[in-house]
């Protein structure tokens, strides 16, 4: 497995994590949104390119509505750093996953569907 990869996984897991941390000390209702990453981790583990693509997917869809939220919002002073930051989360991570993918892809990694028996 390629080295950029397991550090994927690692990241995937990790957010996870910090989703379920989250969950258990503020709103209950973050814990659905640990599901996603918890199965892009599995995915990468079990060398599946497309939990890569996916959660790389995932995380340029929330870049982009990070993107409308800041055009839609009438004061924009008070969440502009917010949405810079997370932006700046965000957008190194959509690279890794979508390099990882391809790093899976380029060793011959299945491509086909992220879970199967």
């Amino acid at each position: 497995m390629p080295k950029i990869a397991r550090i994927a996984y690692i990241i995937a897991f990790v957010m996870a994590g910090l989703a379920i941390i989250s969950a258990l000390t503020q709103q209950i209702i973050v814990l659905l949104f640990t599901v996603i990453p918890l199965m892009a981790g599995i995915g990468i583990m079990r060398k599946r390119v497309w939990s890569a693509y996916g959660f790389a997917l995932y995380l340029f869809a929330q870049l982009l509505l990070l993107a409308l939220v800041l055009s839609r919002s009438s004061d924009i002073t008070t969440m502009l750093p917010e949405i810079i930051g997370a932006a700046v989360l965000i957008a190194p991570l959509t690279a890794l996953f979508l390099f990882a993918g391809k790093s899976l892809a380029a060793v011959g990694a299945e491509r086909g569907w992220a879970f199967r028996g």
